[in-house]
């Protein structure tokens, strides 16, 4: 059976303002260009893509209907078009699992990082020096490289207060963590099923731009990492996608990871982001699923 995608691209942004929320005009502009790119590898050959397919002639009522996210704003439309809502968690669940403090709140994974709700304790945690000179600061939600800032250590410029007075006036507090020189991008893909039955995905590795916009997402090569390090993200994974279930959470999940440079030597931050929801590169790390857990 064909399926019928809604591929709200914004998600992030709706559940950082979910009240009233509506796509500003450069929003929709941009979201057109990678569904493009979707349509090649998450969609079938015999779907569907609201926006960009016609699809007055179809029957609402035989297809089943897809969303990139279940914000209320897909929903909605989904509904309104009449066509079969998947059975999905709750928004407030999906929220909360998205959430920078979720991450933070299963062990802080980079050295010296934190999650700060007081703009004081911000200031005090970035005016030590770290090895790049640098901090990074996260707002609780943000995809492709959007909504956050780095800022110097110890000298913070009125632009940068005002940055952080506005993300906390918007939000509940900031990931705050020392900015790192990375040496690569990972991510292990996996989809949770109501009853808990995890299927995870191969590692995979990802291409980001310096500002840290996802690119394009391949499947590992021998060499890249060792088979210690992949088994290490893959039980990462594993034991995120617990927590995901045990909160609620049902549906398509990425664990981003990253290797940096620490002196001479190379760490692994195993677990810098949870994307509860389907992700770019999703259907590449699910080419070749693992056995369920």
């Amino acid at each position: 059976m064909s399926r019928v995608w809604l591929l709200n691209l914004d998600a992030d942004r709706e559940m950082g303002r979910p009240l009233g929320y509506v796509p500003s005009v450069s929003m929709v502009g941009g979201m057109s260009a990678w569904r493009a790119q979707l349509r090649a590898s998450l969609c079938g050959l015999q779907d569907y893509v609201l926006d960009d397919d016609d699809v007055s002639a179809l029957n609402p009522q035989d297809h089943e209907a897809c969303a990139w996210c279940p914000t209320p704003t897909a929903l909605k439309r989904l509904d309104q078009g009449g066509w079969r809502l998947p059975e999905h968690p709750s928004f407030d669940v999906v929220r909360r699992v998205n959430h920078r403090r979720f991450c933070a709140e299963l062990g802080q994974t980079l050295e010296h990082a934190a999650f700060l709700s007081e703009g004081d304790h911000i200031l005090d945690h970035v005016g030590p020096e770290t090895q790049s000179g640098w901090w990074l600061l996260k707002r609780p939600f943000g995809f492709s490289g959007k909504g956050r800032r780095r800022v110097r250590c110890g000298r913070i410029e009125p632009s940068d207060r005002a940055w952080i007075d506005a993300s906390l006036k918007h939000g509940d507090g900031l990931q705050v963590e020392p900015w790192v020189e990375r040496d690569g991008d990972f991510v292990v893909h996996g989809r949770i099923e109501k009853t808990g039955v995890t299927q995870l995905g191969c590692v995979c590795v990802q291409v980001c731009d310096a500002r840290g916009a996802w690119q394009q997402t391949t499947r590992i090569v021998d060499g890249v990492l060792s088979s210690a390090e992949q088994r290490a993200l893959l039980e990462v994974a594993e034991a995120t996608a617990s927590t995901l279930s045990s909160a609620g959470y049902f549906g398509p999940f990425g664990i981003d990871s990253y290797r940096y440079h620490h002196g001479r030597a190379r760490r692994m931050n195993p677990r810098s982001e949870i994307n509860a929801r389907y992700t770019m590169g999703w259907a590449v790390g699910m080419a070749s699923p693992r056995l369920p857990r």
